[in-house]
């Protein structure tokens, strides 16, 4: 939470289409975004919890909707905000056993889930997906230092990058004795950096870790050039006011 998820993925090409299932907003940010931008928003946060078959497939009828219109524009930029919410949404309203736990229980389930992967990824569309992580486990006991992207788990095909985000700040148990920082130097407020764990179209950055990644940045790292329309492009990482000095 609070590490840069839905500010990479309004990095992507406008226009947008933005489902939105995490209960936080991200009203914050399409302010600081230009006038121009069109984004088709669409808020369905609430917890799955208390959540019914009847209210989970409504959910899934407003995800159709709202892909179906991307689709054909075909152009610019599909954020899925709670990758992983939108899984239990689905075994909700399309898996009848879900005790169970029988791998046949979830056939119409995973059937729905790869049929929108498979056309979101043969579109124009960028496409982003936001889950948050969880540790890798090796037992019941075991718990690993590696971390996996929650979520359905037969995403990988279509996947071109895969980036895990994450900051070496937290300032909700600061230290006893603050270190500061200067505006002037950009060492205020909170870093944000990015993992690359998976780039199939340039394997080279896999593994590779970079601060304030955005689209832009991903795309020439991967491409070698600029994106096409760059202009068009917002980025969330601050520009550090110039601080004139006189002697």
């Amino acid at each position: 939470a609070g590490v840069g998820k839905t500010g990479f993925g309004l990095s992507f090409p406008p226009n947008f289409w933005f489902f939105n299932l995490d209960p936080r907003s991200p009203g914050s940010l399409f302010k600081q975004m230009p006038a121009a931008t069109e984004i088709e928003y669409e808020d369905v946060a609430m917890d799955v919890a208390v959540m019914t078959k009847g209210t989970a497939q409504q959910v899934l009828n407003k995800f159709d909707a709202l892909m179906t219109t991307a689709l054909a524009v075909n152009e610019g930029t599909v954020i899925i905000d709670g990758w992983d919410i939108l899984l239990d949404c689905v075994k909700l309203a399309k898996v009848n056993n879900i005790d169970l736990d029988a791998p046949k229980e979830y056939a119409i389930a995973n059937s729905y889930m790869n049929n929108w992967l498979m056309r979101l990824g043969r579109s124009r569309l960028n496409v982003v997906f936001l889950t948050i992580s969880s540790k890798v486990w090796t037992g019941m006991k075991t718990e690993t230092d590696r971390m996996k992207a929650d979520g359905f788990k037969h995403k990988d095909r279509p996947l071109t990058h895969e980036v895990y985000l994450f900051t070496p700040d937290d300032y909700r148990t600061p230290r006893e004795v603050p270190v500061g920082g200067t505006v002037a130097q950009g060492n205020v407020g909170q870093r944000h950096e990015a993992l690359i764990t998976m780039s199939k179209l340039n394997e080279s950055l896999i593994n590779r870790r970079i601060p304030n990644l955005t689209y832009r940045l991903l795309y020439k790292m991967t491409f070698g050039e600029a994106p096409p329309n760059e202009e068009l492009l917002w980025s969330p990482v601050p520009k550090v006011a110039a601080v004139a000095g006189a002697s």
